[in-house]
């Protein structure tokens, strides 16, 4: 990421030096592939700034109590934005070769498709205690915590509580080889640095796949920042014949097994657009 950031920061340079019409056509090309992506790994860096002031600041034992309540709601929503962009930056890095998660399209209420299809009519069990059921215009559906807020724009939504995150990414081209498409992620999120103290505990293909008529793929794997360990688990499913969805959830490690049965009964309630529902 460093590195995209300093190429960056020399087009922008290279523009306002005066060059010629033809370099400055190209330069201009290239500033504006990567403007994205500069302006979120700056955000990023000034989040990651505020969070180690925040720590430090809860450090000071003389902290009086309203002040420390007042620091760790401010340190929790640090967090909560430095995941997302994590998580947004992770898709925009990856090439448009290998899966073209950066190409967006405007639209609200979640994700949208060139077809923007309607959800299809929901005849599957009702959601678990404790948790809703979003359907999707793009057609997929899945039961999310009550609490959780949902948000998102373009192929992906986000479902979060403050303290977990739940994302769902259609990607603009199907990977029908999705252990091949986790592969590539982890070998670039590795090579970005994205994770710190990163630990991979599986990455696997899921057979049976949950869903029928999907190949599934997962990707778990922890990381430390901040002196918090952080647990993920991204799960790529491609229907046959179909989409590439992502679904990620993003979870503390220390309530990590105690999340197990609800986070379970999310991800097993996903069914993609056109598919029928999980086992």
């Amino acid at each position: 990421m460093d590195q995209v950031l300093k190429r960056f920061e020399l087009i922008e340079t290279q523009m306002a030096a005066g060059p010629s019409p033809e370099e400055y056509v190209k330069l201009a090309s290239e500033y504006a592939e990567l403007q994205e992506i500069a302006g979120k790994i700056r955000a990023l860096r000034k989040a990651e700034a505020e969070q180690e002031d925040l720590e430090a600041m809860l450090a000071d034992k003389s902290l009086d109590r309203e002040m420390r309540e007042l620091v760790e709601a401010d340190r929790k929503d640090v967090e909560h934005r430095i995941e997302t962009l994590h998580q947004e930056l992770q898709l925009l890095l990856l090439p448009k070769d290998a899966a073209d998660e950066a190409e967006t399209e405007s639209g609200a209420g979640g994700l949208t498709t060139t077809s923007d299809k309607a959800a299809k009519v929901d005849t599957s069990p009702p959601p678990a205690a404790g948790l809703r059921r979003h359907a999707d215009p793009s057609g997929f559906t899945i039961d999310v915590p009550e609490k959780m807020i949902t948000s998102g724009s373009g192929r992906t939504v986000q479902f979060g509580d403050g303290g977990r995150v739940l994302t769902v990414t259609v990607l603009a081209r199907p990977r029908p080889a999705v252990l091949d498409a986790a592969l590539d992620a982890e070998r670039r999120s590795v090579d970005a640095g994205e994770y710190p103290d990163y630990r991979m505990l599986r990455l696997n293909v899921v057979d049976p796949a949950p869903y029928p008529g999907t190949e599934v793929a997962d990707w778990e794997f922890t990381y430390t920042r901040g002196g918090r360990t952080t647990h993920v688990l991204a799960r790529w499913v491609t229907v046959s014949g179909g989409a590439t969805y992502v679904l990620r959830w993003t979870a503390p490690d220390e309530s990590w097994q105690q999340d197990a049965a609800q986070r379970e009964a999310v991800l097993g309630s996903f069914v993609p657009g056109g598919g029928s529902a999980g086992s």
